[in-house]
């Protein structure tokens, strides 16, 4: 039971679980784009300009935009491509509080961007299962800055103009299709190209923040696929958020699924034994979690004190009605009685 009810300390398991069988892309991709490292510095040098840059360990390109689908619906389009010593494809759809990503493998020969962040990204039919296709020619604009750490550039970006058709269908009702089939399709906000290069950077000094809140995670997965809710309240806002991921064709291909709304407030109750129960709301039903054994106590260092939490691990079970969280497109979140959960406090100490 208590396999990935423990990773509550930071969302919930499920949605790590997510990145790790989504694939490499997002990892990829925002080592590319966006840089948490120390000392970081910009220059106007193209990748193999500099006699100290080391070899390039992975290339990527990322745009975004909004876009009104065929449905009428107005949504942010994104799109990522990374490539390494394999190739794959990322593209989402998003709304306020509610988000959905498909990931496609493909022959490395489909992501060709040069060293001056010049090629063609390409993406067919047949590699998204019939749900769309990209051929997006990228053209240079404007200089690359450069992030470095130890005086060495581990990667550099420029933004680049681009032609040609983006095409997605969700297959939805409510969302529809985004993009076109010929032509050229905009996307208005970024569009950039990235290099990554074999530099090693030490990892950024970081800690935790310090937090009070009530919270809990309950979910079901198998080998190939899972279902997470979790929900928060801190302060006076409390919120409850789904997630899935769903295997598609061809092989190698999944849909990740996300929610976040607001919710009522959850109600927990400890017993003398100090087992524990929580009552908690999804956007419409309840359900209850009961622990199986006392509570887990723990603490760790935060940035101006130390945090403590108590955690309890235990069953699932729905109320009448069953606890949801809607969503918009592709089903609402649901979890069965054969779910687990662990719920807990959190609280700060100087």
């Amino acid at each position: 039971m208590h396999k990935g009810i423990s990773s509550m300390n930071s969302h919930h398991g499920a949605r790590r679980r997510a990145v790790a069988i989504i694939g490499t892309l997002a990892t990829g991709a925002a080592l590319a784009l966006t840089s948490t490292q120390p000392s970081v510095a910009e220059s106007a040098s193209a990748p193999g300009s500099s006699a100290r840059a080391a070899a390039i360990s992975s290339t990527s390109f990322y745009a975004t935009g909004m876009a009104r689908t065929s449905s009428g619906k107005k949504l942010r389009v994104s799109l990522s491509a990374y490539k390494s010593t394999s190739a794959s494809f990322s593209i989402s759809l998003s709304a306020p509080g509610e988000y959905h990503s498909w990931s496609f493998r493909a022959p490395r020969s489909a992501v060709k961007i040069n060293s001056k962040g010049a090629g063609v990204v390409k993406l067919t039919s047949t590699q998204t299962g019939g749900l769309g296709k990209v051929k997006l020619r990228l053209k240079p604009d404007g200089k690359f800055k450069a992030a470095k750490c130890g005086g060495k550039v581990y990667s550099k970006s420029r933004n680049v103009k681009l032609s040609g058709p983006f095409f997605f269908n969700t297959k939805t009702k409510a969302w529809g299709k985004v993009g076109r089939k010929t032509g050229s399709f905009s996307f208005k906000d970024t569009r950039r190209v990235s290099f990554s290069y074999n530099v090693d950077c030490p990892d950024p000094e970081y800690q935790n923040p310090c937090f009070t809140s009530l919270s809990w995670s309950a979910y079901k997965s198998s080998a190939s696929s899972f279902v997470s809710i979790s929900g928060s309240k801190s302060g006076s806002t409390t919120r409850v958020s789904a997630s899935r991921s769903v295997a598609l064709k061809p092989n190698g291909a999944y849909r990740y699924d996300s929610v976040s709304k607001k919710a009522k407030a959850p109600v927990l109750t400890v017993a003398p034994d100090d087992n524990a129960k929580i009552k908690v709301y999804g956007t419409g039903g309840s359900a209850t979690g009961s622990s199986s054994f006392p509570s887990t106590p723990s603490t760790s260092a935060c940035d101006n004190g130390t945090q403590h939490r108590v955690t309890w691990f235990g069953t699932f079970t729905n109320g009448s009605p069953s606890l949801v969280v809607k969503a918009q497109v592709f089903g609402n979140f649901k979890l069965g009685n054969t779910a687990s959960i662990s719920f807990g406090r959190s609280w700060r100490t100087d």
